[in-house]
Parts: C-alpha cells; structure tokens; sequence
C-alpha cells in the first residue's frame, strides 16, 4: 500500500503488509517472494473444497424460510409498549405551526401599537417600552419593540385592526391555577354543584370535564377580570377527587364544554375515533381535614387509602411492563412464536385505575389539596414511596414554615397554590401568614395565586397577586404567579402564561400597571378574539402606570420564619403618648362627619397626598393634642414614641360590620364559635329570650389582632345565627380591647337588631307574614314577649331594623311593609337593608322610603337565585350597586357578609375593598373622603350606634399614605382615648 498527501480508504486486507519507503518498495525482498507463493496456494486449496462442496451439495439451495408474522395481539401490545415512556407534550413541530388550533375563521388580525409589554420572559423581568403584539390566526405572530410587526403586516398582506393603547400594560390573559368554575355554578341550583362526590373516597375515574356547566353567569365576569384560562378541578370532599381539565372561557360556537378545552387528554379524532393525544392531564388529590370529615375517618385512614388504590396502580403498571419485556425478549429467539404462545394479550389497565397508571409513568400532574405541615409531609412521603411528581400543593396554608420538606418531592419540589390573605377559616388555615408567597419564593419554591372559584371570584384573581406583592413578593414574580408560573405548572408553558411569538393570542390591555389595586382590562383577548364589547372603564392617574412599591415588612417576615409560621400579632409596644413626624393628612370626626383638618396638599376633590414635608402631631392619653407647633413636656416627650410616618396619614379607624367578629376565632371549628341556638320554628315566633351578640364576646383573639393591624378598631357583629329569620341584636365593639371589661370594650349592646328575609329555608311569604304581625304590634294588653319589646323601640322609630335581603322583589316588598306600618303607627320606622345585591334596581324607591343601605359584599357576584341581577361595575357595567344608590341620595355603607367567603378573615381586607370604590364606578367618581365614611361614619350613622365623644375615638396611624390609598402604607399605630387614660399601640 502506498502513503500520498491525497487522503485514500485504508482497507484491511488478510495479510496487510506494512508501510514502506519508496525505495525499499521498487527491491522487492526474497521474504517478498516467499510470502506471495504461500499465498498463491492457499487460494487454490480454497478454490478445490469450493468446487468439491459445489458437485455435491443438494441443488438448488432450500429457500430461507419467511419470518413468522406476529400476532396481532403481540402487535396490539407492543403499541401500547411504545407509549410506556412517552412523556406528554407538544408534538416537535408545534412551534412551527403558522395557524392555532382554535383559531375561528373571520378573526380579523389585531395590532395592538405603543404598548409597554410584560412578555414573562427572564423571569418575569421583561418589559417593551413603545412595543407591537400582532395577533393574527389565533397566534401571537410578533412580540417586539416600536415597528417590529409592519414587516409582517406588509409581507402578509394583513388587513389589521391597529389599536393604539397610548403606553397601557399589555400581558399574557391570568392564568388560574385552581378553580370550580363551571362545576360550581353561577347562579347555584340544585344540582349544578358538581364538584365532589359522595360515594367513595378514591375516585381517579370522575372527570371535573363530565359536570361542567356552560350556562354559569360567572364565565363572562371571569373574562371581565382578565382571566383567560383555569385549571377546573373537581372538589375535596374525597382523598382523590378526580381529573382537572383546563378550560379557555371564550364562549365556541359549538357551544360546548369540549368546544373549551385546551389541549384536552382524549379527543375525537377527524375520522370519529375516540383518541388518546399526548397531552397532560390533571388529577386532583385531598389530604387532611376534608376528606376525614366527610367520611368520618383519620388522616391515617386517608394515607392508607392512598397508599392502597397507588399500590393497586403500581401492580397493573408492573405487570405491563413485565409484559413488554417479555415481548421485547421473544422477539430475541429464533423461535419467536413459540415464545409468543405462554404470553397471552398486553395486561390493560383497568378503567378504574388507568389514570393513576398513567400518573405513575409521569403522564398526569397531580394538584393535592393540603393544608398542614403534616399532610403536606405525607404527600411528600407518597410520592416517594410510589414515584411520582406532585405539581402543586394547593391551599397550602402552612407550606411557608417547611419548604425543605417540599424540596424533597419525588422529581423536585411542586408549586404552591396558594390564596395571599384568605386564611384562618378552619383549623388547618390558621398558621397562614399573608407573607407566605414572599417566604416560598425566597426558599426556591414557585408560587402561583388562586381564586378557588367561587369561594374566591375567579374574576379577581389578580387581585391575590397584588396582595402577595403588597407583603412582600417581588413584582416580577406576583405577576408570574398569575401569568407564566401556573402556566408552567399545569404544562402549558408552550403556549400560554407568555408573550412569545408563536404563543396563544390571550392578551389583556390593562387601565394601569396589572399590580395597582383595583387594576381593570380595557380589553381582553382569547385566540386572538375581542371579548368585551364597549367596555366601561375609570379614568386611571398617570401613577397608576408604575409599578407599585410593597410596603415594608421585613422584622414582621422575619418573626414569621423564626416563629414557625405562630408570630405575635399584639402590639409591639404599648405608650401613653406619641409623636408623628412627617404627617400630611389628618382626618378626624366632627359631629358624625368626617372632616381633614390638615394637608400637606390638597384640593377640591379630597385627601391629595404630596411630597413635600409634613407637620407634627401629638398624641397625648391616646388622644389627638395638637397638630403643628405642639407643646409637651419634658417628661412627656421622654416617655412618647416618636414615629416618621414619611408622609403618612392620621384618621379614623375602619368599622366593621356584618360578621361574626367576636364570636369566633375560626370560622368552621365549632369549638372556637359561639353556636348560635336556632330561635325560629316555621310557623311559631320565639317566645324566649332574643340572642344579644354581646352576650357571646371573646377579645383579644388572632382575628381581631390582625384586623387591628390592618386599621380596622370597631366592629358591628352579629349573632350566631345567621340564617334564621330572627338573628338577634348585634353587638359594637372595640377591636383594641384586651377583654370585655376594659374600657370601652363595648360600646353599644344593641346595635339594631338583624333579621333575614330570603330563601333559608322557610318561605318568604311567612317571614313577611311573620314581620307584618311584629310590626302591627300588640294590641290587646296582653304581657309582650322579649321579641314583641324588642320592636317597640323599632315601631317607635328610636332603633333600626336591619334586614338582611338581596332580591329587590322582597326589598319591593319591605318598602310596602315600611309604608304600611308607619301609616298605622304615624312614625318614621328606621329600615336598613343589608346585603343588597339588586338594590339598584329600586335605587329611586328606596332613596324615598328613607331606607338605608350596607352593601355586602361590594362587589357583587350572582351567587344565588336572589343575586342574579347584579351590576358588575367597571369594566362591565358603568354603576355598581353602591354608585347607583348614592347617586339616588340613599345613605350608603360598606359591609360583609358572613356566609360570603372569605369569611371572617375579609375584615383585614376592609381598606383593599373600600379602595375598589375609587376604580369600579365610571358615572359615580367618589372622594377618598367620601370613600372612608363608608366604612365609618356612614356605618355608625345606619345602626344609629353610641359613639364616643370628641376626642376620645379610636385613630390609626399609616406611614405612606393613608388606608384608602393601599399603595405602600402601612398602618404603623392605633390609639383609643377611651376611659380615663388612652394609650397608643404601636406595630
């Protein structure tokens, strides 16, 4: 062989000889010689037993015979094989796809121009300044900076509909990791509750997709909020619920639930086959309390039924798999088919346990319903013990204080799931801490926010981001947590929660940055389609346009973490006297009004917070000495607190009314409440004595801390007895009050008594027979029960009568009553309505009956039968309930409802829900004044409660702001000039 510069093949022959020189090459050698005739006659030696083979062997040769074909079960099963290690997801090419899936021809291509862009890329960090978003074929066909579409409108040909948002936020549609939109329904009938069953504790067979239902009223008022897309689950009540499917709530043509379906598991396929996709699919597990409560069994007895139907689960993956080892070891035999023989038809996985199989191969994400450090550890444990990932732990209460222990989940950490302040409504909610979104992502765990829907609206998801942003959660993640992180986690990352070319067209155009308080979409696109039509929306200040500061709550994160998730809620400190530097607002009460008697800055519409500095005030026994030049003593001012509120506020503290505050400390443990006896019997009034809410009092509670905390220092509660026709009186109380006999503890015994006029139970039409004859009152002498007396003061006009009532048919009604009685009587009766979900309707009648009005809750779902008819508020309707009646003149205020999640736990949340006042009404703007008296002075004046004198009201401090203006404020101190010696509480 020879070497050249050009490269050859260098093939290996018998008797390769070695390289030589040249010159060597052209002297072959006597070994040369030698080694060639050897050669020479090994050939022909060859050449002889060939030919000899050749004359004698048979001929022709037999033919090879054909492989056996395999059966057809053995090729059945050996598909099924194939799948075993198949992970769902996109096909390959799904990025190459130049027209959606659910694109509806005739969408018209949308260019939304001068748009600040928050795509979700880099970690929620990236914002496009003056950017395009072009939608076109159901797709996000461009995403990028000033200009970057026209290429593409021009090499189309598009013809686009240019929408020119002037610098609005754009995003990707919210994303709501956990929902019962649909199986829950709006209004709620019986038997359109379809979220959990009853017959059994492990269900892996029921599908949430069998019991949705097309027809609720919260569909369209969920798109009104910006939410494009939920994951529907089933309910908790057992330890496995059922499968969740993802559902878009664009209303289809088809008009059907699989018409919404986002890449759903099954499908039916072009030829009418029933056919398996590769998507993922969802599944729904239940630990701790839910399940043990319905079943009356332990959280041993639930593990156990887990680890049971699991193992179930693991034996029928086992054995297919065996199987399919078996096939793959046959087919290494030369006699194939006899192997085949002994191995029978691929093992199916039984209906009833497919989906867990399948769970099991990683092909389904399990969302587990848990609340507890311990069950959230036994769901760690299981997914240990059998192998498979949980997705996201949901509720997740108590996930803050043991991070690690998710961390050690099967195939990585899951997400939580979790609400940002709905909290301390059972036992397994009460180590909640509204920084826990804070505390999880700064321990790599990643959240998402959720509604629960409906026990919270679905609607106002976003809402929860704020509040997680507010405490603490970094702004790029809170916006995550309801965009691309439960994207992520529910396995749709590929084409929703982003921004991207490619993507799924679910954008909304925002009024204001999404992460200000009462954010509103001016429009909200799904595949690529406009969902509302004419929109109604409030003027937004040039501010609302940045990204809103958390407020400060670094020591308060810090106890959480040290505390193991059971900080200290009481004030920090207790002093007689304080000093507050830097004030720019103080708003103090004068003669039942509320009046600002000093800004920093100010005009003709109300409170105005500015920049510059502001004044002193002097707190002095708890109660307000001086603002501006104020003089102490030298004692004095070495025993005050001195406190930069840093262009803060001082003014009135919240007044709560509506809940049972006080009498409870969890809403559904029975130990913590005050149970009320029910004191109506169809037919028959009680005769016995009527129930006083001051009667069953508990202060100083974790409830009343927290709502302290967040400014809220006097409540209006009612008995425990909620839906009975007679509630009882209701009880004004100091939140600030260490016990019942401190000072001021209670402030009026009987602050109006409360009955409830609707469908409980017993018939409207008794309950209004049954309060006409207490109206009439006696007339024969005869002795007057304690109910019979207790309306005398009514009939007289010296106390209220508060009614809780939302049809405004029955409103209609109680107004004929009213008439009726003060006719007969010749007295003014003093009716308050509460609840008032259709009170718009008869706004001009009420206004003339002189009736007031506790709107509860503000923003009104149509929950019931009696609530169907609510006004949405922006950007739905341009009134709400609340606008509409005072704009009639009626004497309005701001209350909650009791049997309206979430529960006692929203009177934390009085100042979030008085602030969404300022941005829900197009024809009525309100005054931040205006706004506060809602929650104070109009409340008092209602229930005509005892306040006390000047001077001597409770106050609250805030530095940043005040409460109407949540932004960054806190509220920092609290003070109460009751008794004999005020104090001040600082936090």
């Amino acid at each position: 062989m020879f070497r050249s510069r050009r490269p050859q093949a260098h093939i290996s022959l018998p008797f390769d000889e070695p390289d030589l020189l040249p010159s060597e090459k052209s002297r072959p050698s006597h070994s040369s010689r030698t080694r060639s005739a050897l050669f020479l006659l090994l050939l022909l030696a060859a050449l002889f037993f060939i030919s000899l083979f050749l004359l004698t062997a048979p001929w022709p040769f037999p033919p090879t015979p054909p492989p056996a074909p395999l059966p057809s079960y053995i090729l059945q099963g050996l598909e099924f094989c194939k799948q075993h290690s198949v992970l769902p997801g996109p096909p390959p090419d799904f990025h190459q796809r130049t027209q959606s899936d659910r694109f509806v021809v005739g969408t018209e291509a949308v260019l939304i121009k001068n748009a600040t862009i928050w795509t979700g890329n880099e970690n929620g960090r990236e914002v496009i300044r003056e950017g395009e978003v072009l939608l076109e074929g159901g797709m996000l066909k461009s995403v990028g900076g000033k200009g970057s579409a026209r290429g593409l409108v021009a090499l189309g040909g598009l013809k686009v509909e240019e929408v020119d948002v002037q610098g609005s936020w754009v995003t990707p549609g919210i994303d709501d990791r956990h929902s019962h939109a649909g199986i829950g329904s709006a209004p709620a009938f019986e038997g359109t509750n379809d979220g959990n069953s009853l017959l059994g504790d492990t269900n892996p067979y029921l599908r949430s997709l069998d019991g949705i239902n097309t027809h609720d009223d919260a569909f369209p008022l969920i798109i009104a909020g910006g939410t494009t897309t939920s994951l529907i689950l089933p309910g908790s009540a057992d330890a496995i619920g059922g499968q969740g499917y993802v559902l878009k709530f664009r209303p289809t043509s088809e008009n059907s639930v699989s018409a919404m379906l986002l890449e759903p598991p099954f499908e039916i396929s072009a030829d009418g086959n029933w056919t398996r996709t590769n998507h993922v699919r969802h599944f729904k597990h239940a630990f701790g309390e839910n399940p043990s409560r319905v079943y009356g069994q332990t959280r041993m007895d639930t593990q156990w039924d887990f680890r049971n139907i699991y193992n179930q689960a693991r034996l029928e993956k086992v054995a297919q798999d065996e199987w399919c080892s078996s096939v793959d070891a046959a087919l290494e035999e030369p006699a194939a088919g006899a192997a085949f023989a002994g191995l029978g038809k691929y093992p199916q996985s039984s209906l009833r346990l497919e989906a867990l199989v399948d769970t099991l191969r990683g092909k389904v994400l399990v969302n587990a319903h848990c609340y507890e450090a311990t069950d959230l550890d036994a769901l760690i444990r299981l997914s240990n013990e059998f192998k498979f990932h949980v997705s996201a732990v949901h509720h997740a209460h108590e996930a803050h204080i043991v991070p690690e222990v998710l961390k050690k989940g099967w195939g990585g950490p899951p997400g939580a799931a979790i609400f940002a302040a709905f909290s301390r409504y059972k036992h397994e909610a009460y180590r909640h801490s509204v920084h826990a979104p804070k505390i999880l992502a700064d321990a790599g765990i990643k959240v998402a926010m959720k509604s629960d829907h409906s026990a919270i609206n679905s609607r106002y998801v976003l809402h929860e981001a704020v509040q997680a942003h507010y405490y603490g959660l970094e702004a790029n993640l809170a916006l995550a947590a309801v965009t691309s992180t439960p994207a992520t986690l529910i396995g749709k990352s590929h084409r929703i929660g982003y921004l991207r070319e490619g993507y799924d067209a679910d954008v909304v155009i925002w009024q204001s940055h999404p992460l200000q308080l009462g954010a509103t979409p001016s429009q909200v696109f799904i595949d690529g389609i406009p969902q509302l039509s004419s929109p109604h929306l409030v003027p937004r200040p040039a501010a609302d346009q940045e990204i809103p500061l958390s407020a400060n709550y670094t020591r308060e994160i810090n106890e959480v973490i040290s505390s193991h998730g059971d900080p200290k809620f009481e004030a920090r400190r207790r002093v007689k006297h304080a000093v507050f530097l830097n004030v720019k607002s103080v708003v103090t009460r004068e003669g039942g009004e509320l009046k600002e008697i000093y800004s920093s800055l100010k005009d003709e519409s109300g409170l105005k917070m500015g920049e510059e500095e502001g004044t002193r005030v002097v707190m002095r026994n708890g109660r307000l000495d001086c603002v501006g030049e104020c003089v102490m003593s030298v004692e004095e001012e070495l025993e005050a607190e001195v406190v930069d509120l840093k262009g803060g506020s001082i003014g009135p503290g919240l007044t709560s009314f509506g809940t049972n505050l006080g009498l409870l400390e969890i809403d559904m443990e029975p130990s913590s409440v005050d149970v009320g006896l029910t004191t109506f019997v169809p037919g028959v009034l009680p005769t016995g004595p009527v129930s006083q809410a001051s009667d069953g009092l508990v202060f100083g509670g974790k409830e009343m801390l927290i709502d302290l905390r967040a400014g809220v220092t006097k409540s209006i509660s009612l008995p425990m007895a909620n839906d009975n026709f007679i509630t009882g009186f209701n009880a004004f109380i100091s939140l600030g009050a260490e016990n019942r006999l401190s000072p001021g503890a209670i402030i009026d015994r009987k602050a109006g008594l409360s009955i409830t006029i609707g469908h409980t139970g017993t018939p409207v039409s008794l309950q209004i027979s049954l309060l006409r004859g207490l109206l009439e009152g006696k007339k024969n002498g005869t002795a007057l029960t304690p109910l019979e007396e207790a309306f005398v003061p009514i009939i007289a006009g010296d106390a209220p009568l508060v009614l809780k009532v939302h049809s405004a048919d029955e409103m209609a009604t109680l107004l004929e009553l009213k008439a009726d009685a003060e006719a007969l009587h010749q007295t003014s009766i003093r009716f308050v309505f509460h609840g008032a979900a259709e009170a718009h309707l008869l706004a001009k009648e009420i206004a003339k009956a002189q009736v007031g009005v506790i709107v509860a809750p503000l923003r009104g779902f149509p929950g019931s039968w009696e609530e169907r008819r609510v006004l949405a508020g922006a950007p739905v309707t341009a009134e709400t309930t609340l606008s509409a009646l005072h704009a009639a003149g009626v004497l309005v205020g701001v209350g909650l409802d009791p049997q309206q999640p979430p529960f006692t736990s929203s009177v934390s949340l009085l100042r979030w829900t008085l602030s969404f006042i300022l941005t829900d009404s197009v024809r009525a703007p309100f005054t931040p004044l205006e706004v506060l008296s809602f929650g104070t002075t109009n409340i008092e004046k209602l229930l005509g409660v005892k306040i006390p004198s000047e001077g001597k009201q409770d106050w609250v401090a805030v530095e940043y702001g005040n409460l109407i203006e949540v932004g960054r404020s806190k509220v920092v101190a609290v003070g109460s000039g009751d008794g004999e010696e005020g104090e001040v509480l600082l936090f």
